[in-house]
């Protein structure tokens, strides 16, 4: 087989092994702390890691499933405990905030679905024909203040 037909850089595989034992330290370490859970800060400081090793090693773990974030934080961070240790406390799923903004976006594209347009011709005071377009859901005029709303809470965000 080609050279140019395999994926990966030699120098990416070499590093495969270090980061797969980095992550089975990092899974060892939280499993070892119970309940209580680490931060990434409590990572960082008992690996002597940087914030983005610590946090990318807490992350991916979490997305493999082999941890749970807490919906609380400790010292402003998300605590990660194994999903043993969750007893009932509320988690939050992988992604965070952009899960949470897809799901919002699916929401509008599900309004704007309901609240189609049409347009309408009617006679205005003065006896001459007027169009507007109206949301055909419940009569609003275009566009749709419950659409508009939605929107500018997405953009805030």
């Amino acid at each position: 087989m080609s050279e140019y037909l395999q994926s990966g850089s030699s120098t990416s595989k070499r590093s495969a092994p270090r980061r797969s034992q980095a992550l089975e330290k990092v899974f060892a370490m939280v499993s070892g702390w119970g309940a209580t859970g680490m931060t990434w800060k409590d990572v960082a400081e008992v690996l002597h890691l940087h914030h983005g090793s610590a946090s990318g090693a807490l992350s991916r773990l979490h997305k493999e499933g082999r941890l749970a974030r807490l919906s609380h934080t400790r010292e402003a961070c998300h605590v990660y405990v194994v999903p043993e240790y969750v007893l009932g406390r509320p988690t939050q799923p992988h992604g965070g905030q952009a899960v949470q903004r897809q799901a919002a976006v699916k929401a509008v594209d599900a309004v704007r679905f309901i609240h189609t347009m049409q347009k309408v011709t009617k006679y205005a005071s003065d006896r001459t024909l007027v169009t507007e377009e109206r949301c055909a859901h419940d009569r609003y005029v275009w566009p749709c203040p419950t659409i508009a709303a939605i929107e500018r809470a997405l953009e805030a965000k």
